[in-house]
C-alpha cells in the first residue's frame, strides 16, 4: 500500500513585498495575497486557481499562460498590466483597477465583475461568453475577435470604445453609455 500524502497549504504571501518577483511553473493553487505588492511581477505558466487576491498592488505585472479559475480579485491595482493567455473562467474581480491594461487571449468566461475600471485597455481574443459585468468602465477601450456570447453587461460605460469583429449574440445590455462607440462586425475590405 503505497504512502498517503499529505495535501499541502496554500502559499501565505499576506503584505510580502514581491515588487520585480518571477514565479514561472509554479502551482500556487489557493494562495493568497492580501496586502501584497507585486508590482513589476511576472507570472509564467503558473495555476493560481482559486488564489485570493485582496488590496494588492499589481502594477506593471506581466502574466503569461496563467491559470486562475475561480479566483477572487478585490481591491486590486492591475494598472498597465500585460496579460496572455490567461484562463479566468468563474474569477470575481471586485474594485478592481486596469486602466490601460493590454488582454490578450483571456478567457474571462463566466466571470463576475463589479466596479471595475478597464478604460484605455485592449482586449484581444478575449472570451467573455456568459460573463456578468456591472459598474464596468471599459470608455476608450479596442476590443478585437471577443466573444462577448450571452454575457451581461449592467451600467457599463463603453464611450469612445471601438469593437471590431466580435461575437455579441444573445449579449444583454442594460443601462450602458455609448458615446461615440463604433462597431463593426464586417473585415475592412482593401
Amino acid at each position: 500500500m503505497a504512502d498517503e500524502v499529505e495535501p499541502q497549504e496554500p502559499e501565505n504571501f499576506d503584505g510580502a513585498d514581491l515588487k520585480g518577483a518571477s514565479f514561472k511553473k509554479t502551482d500556487l493553487t489557493g494562495a493568497r495575497f492580501h496586502d501584497a505588492v507585486l508590482e513589476d511581477t511576472h507570472f509564467e505558466d503558473v495555476t493560481l486557481e482559486r488564489a485570493k487576491l485582496h488590496d494588492v498592488t499589481l502594477t506593471g505585472v506581466e502574466i503569461d499562460d496563467v491559470k486562475a479559475n475561480d479566483a477572487k480579485l478585490h481591491n486590486v491595482d492591475l494598472t498597465g498590466a500585460e496579460v496572455e493567455d490567461a484562463n479566468l473562467d468563474g474569477t470575481r474581480l471586485q474594485n478592481v483597477n486596469g486602466k490601460n491594461a493590454v488582454l490578450d487571449d483571456a478567457n474571462f468566461s463566466g466571470t463576475t465583475m463589479k466596479n471595475v475600471d478597464l478604460s484605455g485597455s485592449d482586449l484581444e481574443d478575449v472570451n467573455l461568453r456568459r460573463a456578468k459585468l456591472k459598474n464596468v468602465d471599459l470608455s476608450g477601450v479596442s476590443i478585437e475577435d471577443a466573444n462577448m456570447s450571452g454575457a451581461k453587461l449592467r451600467d457599463i460605460d463603453l464611450s469612445n470604445a471601438a469593437i471590431d469583429a466580435s461575437n455579441i449574440e444573445g449579449l444583454i445590455i442594460d443601462g450602458i453609455r455609448i458615446d461615440e462607440l463604433i462597431a463593426k462586425n464586417k473585415p475592412d475590405e482593401d
